[in-house]
């Protein structure tokens, strides 16, 4: 039994692509220009464009070439990644930082949102 996974981030779209090969199935996200991802059993299922704009005290940035994802689900998780590396790279010189992920669908139609807000204070 072997299993190999090779991932890697294509130029600067931060597009994510992943391929796993277990006792001779494929599976993960196929080279990006791709709109299918291999499922567990080998075949391909369609993938969705999404769109992850990030709303902080720099202002908003907004994604204009999006990243595809199977399920919204995964792009929910991908939301809150983004998130996470965001709050890290942005440690707060002030009292107060506020930041949202907001996620858009192929039709630009808003349909996740996730925010942090870190606080902090002398007692």
């Amino acid at each position: 039994m072997q299993a190999v996974l090779r991932s890697a981030f294509s130029g600067m779209s931060r597009q994510r692509v992943s391929i796993a090969t277990f006792e001779g199935w494929r599976f993960g996200t196929m080279i990006p220009g791709g709109n299918s991802e291999f499922n567990a059993v080998g075949m391909l299922e369609p993938m969705e464009r999404f769109y992850f704009d990030v709303y902080n005290s720099e202002g908003p940035e907004m994604d204009r070439e999006g990243q595809l994802f199977p399920t919204r689900d995964r792009a929910r998780i991908e939301a809150l990644r983004i998130l996470h590396d965001v709050a890290h790279d942005e440690m707060p010189d002030g009292d107060q930082i506020v930041i949202t992920v907001k996620v858009r669908d192929e039709n630009r139609q808003q349909i996740f949102e996730a925010s942090l807000t870190l606080a902090s204070a002398w007692s």
